[in-house]
Protein backbone atom coordinates (compact mmCIF):
# COMPACT_ATOMS: atom_id res chain seq x y z
CA UNK A 1 0.00 0.00 0.00
CA UNK A 2 1.18 3.61 -0.55
CA UNK A 3 -0.09 7.08 -0.65
CA UNK A 4 1.23 9.50 -3.16
CA UNK A 5 0.75 13.07 -1.07
CA UNK A 6 2.31 16.37 -1.42
CA UNK A 7 2.98 17.05 2.19
CA UNK A 8 3.76 14.13 4.58
CA UNK A 9 1.20 13.75 7.07
CA UNK A 10 2.00 14.11 11.14
CA UNK A 11 1.22 10.89 11.98
CA UNK A 12 2.33 7.94 9.58
CA UNK A 13 1.07 4.24 9.60
CA UNK A 14 3.73 1.55 9.84
CA UNK A 15 3.66 -0.58 6.48
CA UNK A 16 2.32 2.49 4.50
CA UNK A 17 4.95 3.81 1.84
CA UNK A 18 4.57 7.56 1.56
CA UNK A 19 5.48 9.17 -1.86
CA UNK A 20 5.89 13.00 -1.63
CA UNK A 21 5.78 14.37 -4.73
CA UNK A 22 5.42 18.35 -6.00
CA UNK A 23 2.49 17.92 -7.88
CA UNK A 24 0.08 15.12 -6.92
CA UNK A 25 -2.07 15.38 -9.74
CA UNK A 26 0.91 15.31 -12.40
CA UNK A 27 1.83 12.08 -10.96
CA UNK A 28 -1.32 10.63 -11.25
CA UNK A 29 -1.05 11.41 -14.94
CA UNK A 30 2.08 9.09 -14.54
CA UNK A 31 1.03 6.56 -13.24
CA UNK A 32 -1.84 6.02 -15.06
CA UNK A 33 0.36 6.48 -18.61
CA UNK A 34 2.25 3.67 -16.97
CA UNK A 35 -0.56 1.32 -15.46
CA UNK A 36 -2.33 1.34 -18.99
CA UNK A 37 0.68 0.43 -21.11
CA UNK A 38 1.67 3.74 -22.10
CA UNK A 39 -1.79 3.72 -24.67
CA UNK A 40 -1.12 7.27 -26.62
CA UNK A 41 2.03 5.95 -28.00
CA UNK A 42 -0.19 3.45 -30.32
CA UNK A 43 -2.25 6.16 -31.43
CA UNK A 44 -2.73 9.45 -33.30
CA UNK A 45 -3.54 11.72 -30.67
CA UNK A 46 -5.33 15.39 -32.18
CA UNK A 47 -5.68 17.62 -29.39
CA UNK A 48 -8.27 20.88 -30.32
CA UNK A 49 -7.98 23.83 -28.71
CA UNK A 50 -9.61 27.12 -28.89
CA UNK A 51 -11.96 29.39 -27.02
CA UNK A 52 -15.17 27.97 -29.36
CA UNK A 53 -16.02 25.39 -31.52
CA UNK A 54 -13.53 22.57 -30.25
CA UNK A 55 -16.53 20.14 -29.77
CA UNK A 56 -17.46 20.67 -33.17
CA UNK A 57 -14.18 20.27 -34.82
CA UNK A 58 -13.39 17.17 -32.93
CA UNK A 59 -16.76 15.75 -33.49
CA UNK A 60 -16.49 16.69 -37.09
CA UNK A 61 -13.07 14.86 -37.37
CA UNK A 62 -13.93 12.02 -36.01
CA UNK A 63 -17.03 11.35 -38.08
CA UNK A 64 -14.74 12.58 -41.28
CA UNK A 65 -12.07 9.40 -40.27
CA UNK A 66 -14.80 7.10 -39.70
CA UNK A 67 -16.08 7.20 -43.21
CA UNK A 68 -12.74 7.37 -44.49
CA UNK A 69 -12.61 4.19 -42.92
CA UNK A 70 -10.40 4.61 -40.46
CA UNK A 71 -10.81 3.31 -36.93
CA UNK A 72 -11.24 6.53 -34.43
CA UNK A 73 -11.56 7.41 -30.99
CA UNK A 74 -12.97 10.87 -29.69
CA UNK A 75 -12.95 12.53 -26.41
CA UNK A 76 -15.55 15.03 -25.77
CA UNK A 77 -17.80 17.12 -23.37
CA UNK A 78 -20.75 15.50 -25.03
CA UNK A 79 -19.47 12.05 -25.56
CA UNK A 80 -16.74 9.68 -25.94
CA UNK A 81 -16.52 7.07 -28.65
CA UNK A 82 -13.83 4.26 -28.67
CA UNK A 83 -13.99 3.08 -32.58
CA UNK A 84 -18.40 2.56 -32.95
CA UNK A 85 -18.75 2.34 -29.06
CA UNK A 86 -20.22 5.64 -26.91
CA UNK A 87 -19.67 6.36 -23.46
CA UNK A 88 -21.24 9.51 -21.67
CA UNK A 89 -19.07 12.41 -21.18
CA UNK A 90 -19.25 13.19 -17.25
CA UNK A 91 -16.84 15.68 -17.23
CA UNK A 92 -15.57 18.80 -19.40
CA UNK A 93 -11.72 17.62 -18.82
CA UNK A 94 -11.64 13.87 -17.60
CA UNK A 95 -8.84 13.15 -15.10
CA UNK A 96 -5.87 11.77 -16.33
CA UNK A 97 -6.86 8.30 -14.81
CA UNK A 98 -9.85 8.19 -17.15
CA UNK A 99 -8.25 9.61 -20.44
CA UNK A 100 -5.59 6.87 -20.16
CA UNK A 101 -8.84 3.90 -19.30
CA UNK A 102 -10.19 5.24 -22.93
CA UNK A 103 -6.76 5.49 -24.67
CA UNK A 104 -6.07 1.95 -23.46
CA UNK A 105 -9.58 0.27 -25.01
CA UNK A 106 -8.74 2.24 -27.94
CA UNK A 107 -5.78 0.41 -28.08
CA UNK A 108 -7.49 -2.84 -27.27
CA UNK A 109 -10.44 -1.81 -30.72
CA UNK A 110 -7.36 -1.41 -32.95
CA UNK A 111 -8.49 2.87 -33.54
CA UNK A 112 -5.59 4.47 -34.73
CA UNK A 113 -6.28 8.30 -34.73
CA UNK A 114 -7.86 9.80 -31.65
CA UNK A 115 -9.55 13.35 -31.27
CA UNK A 116 -9.67 15.00 -28.38
CA UNK A 117 -10.67 18.56 -26.61
CA UNK A 118 -7.88 19.50 -24.90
Amino acid sequence: LAIVCEEMPKQTVNGITYVKVKNSQQALAYMADNFYGNPSVNLKLVGVTGTNGKTTVASLLYQLFTKAGFKVGLLSTVQVMVAEEKFPATHTTPDSLTINSYLKQMNEAGVEYCFMEV
